[in-house]
């Protein structure tokens, strides 16, 4: 994956301007945010993204979204295509919505869907193949910070003193994930099917006890997180010093022993107070589910 950052246009100075090419989504992306914005999934934070939700082979048009906030250095157009050229093309679901220069006509508006589900960028080097994981951020997860390689997922509960503690959920966005549909990694808007990870108990009662993600999302999640994956044989034994936590208020899990997990595709769900917790939760009708995916066994 390659990655330029432009120099803004004066009138979007405190703008941050960054183009590229996503060998694994096979497109060019393009984005444009603004970090002083603290609401990472409102609309103004993120005022262009190109890339994320379609698939975009001439650069070109990358160049003409970008030109009206940032200096294009003459060489840029030769600078995409080699990057293109050295590393090649990956695997990709995209629909291809932009594929020549002529197609910046049709381009949709800043306000169209596809390029609203954005957030801040990091000032951080574009994202690598994490050590150990097997795993690569994707695209739609480059807004959000990273820990050790690994990307902070939105739900996790951020302390005072500024540190991210990771196995415990900010119950205030555990809310909000559940009931406006947010993927719980990204943070964005997402929608059916809905993809859940679950432990046997779980799937037994149909009841998630966290909120949903995009696919692209849980895939990554997968591989990515020492617990979904198997890389941690138990629980943490602390709990997040933070009244705002949720997700195992009790220490019920603390120290036990992991459980294996699974990914659950659902064609929707319905928000509730899972009675056994007290904990808000999703409740999946049997009909409604499309799949399950046994995730990495944990080590023992």
């Amino acid at each position: 994956m390659s990655r330029h950052d432009l120099t803004p246009l004066p009138q979007f100075a405190r703008h941050e301007v960054a183009v590229g090419w996503d060998r694994p989504l096979r497109t060019y992306f393009a984005v444009v945010t603004d970090p002083d914005i603290d609401d990472e999934i409102a609309e103004d934070a993120t005022p262009l993204h190109l890339g994320a939700a379609e698939q975009v082979t001439d650069p070109a048009v990358i160049i003409e979204a970008v030109r009206p906030y940032a200096h294009i250095p003459d060489d840029l157009h030769a600078t995409l295509q080699a990057d293109r050229d050295r590393e090649g093309l990956g695997h990709s679901n995209h629909h291809v919505f932009f594929t020549t220069s002529e197609d910046t006509r049709s381009a949709p508006p800043s306000h169209c869907p596809t390029q609203q589900h954005t957030g801040n960028l990091p000032e951080r080097p574009e994202p690598s193949r994490h050590e150990g994981t097997g795993s690569r951020q994707p695209l739609a997860l480059l807004h959000r910070p990273t820990i050790g390689g690994l990307v902070v997922p939105w739900i996790t509960v951020h302390m005072p003193d500024g540190r991210y503690r990771f196995g415990a959920i900010d119950a205030h966005r555990l809310t909000a994930c559940l009931h406006d549909q947010r993927c719980q990694i990204c943070g964005r808007p997402t929608h059916s099917p809905f993809v859940f990870a679950m432990r046997d108990v779980d799937i037994a009662r149909l009841i998630a006890p966290e909120p949903p993600m995009h696919a692209e999302c849980a895939t990554y999640s997968a591989t990515a997180c020492p617990m979904l994956a198997g890389r941690m044989p138990r629980y943490r034994d602390d709990q997040a010093d933070d009244p705002t936590a949720s997700g195992d208020p009790d220490s019920a899990r603390a120290g036990h022993p992991a459980h294996p997990w699974h990914l659950l595709w659902a064609k929707t769900y319905r928000p509730i107070v899972d009675l056994r917790t007290q904990q808000p939760a999703a409740r999946i009708a049997p009909g409604d589910v499309l799949r399950v995916r046994p995730i990495t066994e944990p080590t023992t």
